[in-house]
């Protein structure tokens, strides 16, 4: 789902937003590289937000640092689970950044310990930066976000499980992605769009897994105000 609205000389894509799509590595690492991520085309107002998962053992893999095109751009996190040294834990990051020209991205991200497979969710939207985030480590799974009249809420979720899990997401209508990859790691990913005209103050985005393990949730709100 996207939204566009209309203006004199064309779209006016302040408040256009896209899910770009997701990719997956299974490798033991601590930097992974996704090349070739269509983004879409170049605009001055374009922000590309990349959700980062990864599966770690026995060590905190706290995502570090996510930069795109060998290093050209470089993203802030934006909103972080809290990394976890259980066996097989998850971790999950949002990231931002302005990327105005070009179709495509090169992605790498690095963690602070090997990984045993990682995978990267990315949207792109014509808001301005970041202006709420929050993430959930605990087993309520829910995080809360004011988001501006007009603005945009992003959110992704992770689950080591040896099962595939269906989430049931409560406050995300726009659900672009789930996934299970390699009978052990359930992804899954979406968008909130608030259409009114007033702000959604503590607006709750929840997940529920039907798989048992230790989850985590992220979620960022953008405002509709552009560059």
């Amino acid at each position: 789902m996207s939204m566009m609205l209309m203006g004199v000389g064309g779209p006016d894509r302040r408040l256009h937003d896209d899910y770009g799509g997701s990719a997956f590595d299974e490798t033991n690492l601590v930097t992974y590289a996704f090349g070739g991520l269509a983004i879409g085309p170049a605009d001055a107002r374009r922000r590309v937000v990349v959700a980062t998962i990864s599966q770690g053992i026995d060590t905190s893999h706290n995502h570090t640092s996510l930069s795109g095109n060998a290093g050209a751009v470089t993203f802030a996190k934006i909103g972080s689970t809290v990394p976890s040294t259980s066996d097989n834990s998850v971790h999950v990051s949002l990231w931002e950044a302005l990327v105005t020209s070009g179709t495509t991205i090169d992605l790498s991200f690095t963690a602070a310990a090997q990984c045993i497979r990682a995978s990267v969710h990315w949207w792109m939207h014509g808001r301005g930066a970041a202006v709420a985030s929050d993430g959930d480590s605990t087993s309520a799974y829910s995080v809360s976000l004011t988001i501006p009249p007009n603005g945009l809420a992003i959110a992704a979720s992770a689950v080591p499980n040896a099962t595939a899990g269906v989430p049931t997401w409560g406050g995300l209508p726009t659900i672009d992605n789930t996934a299970y990859h390699s009978a052990a790691l359930n992804v899954s990913a979406g968008r909130r769009h608030n259409t009114s005209g007033a702000e959604e103050t503590a607006q709750a985005i929840t997940v529920a897994w039907s798989v048992a393990g230790p989850a985590r949730l992220v979620g960022a709100a953008f405002g509709a105000t552009v560059p």
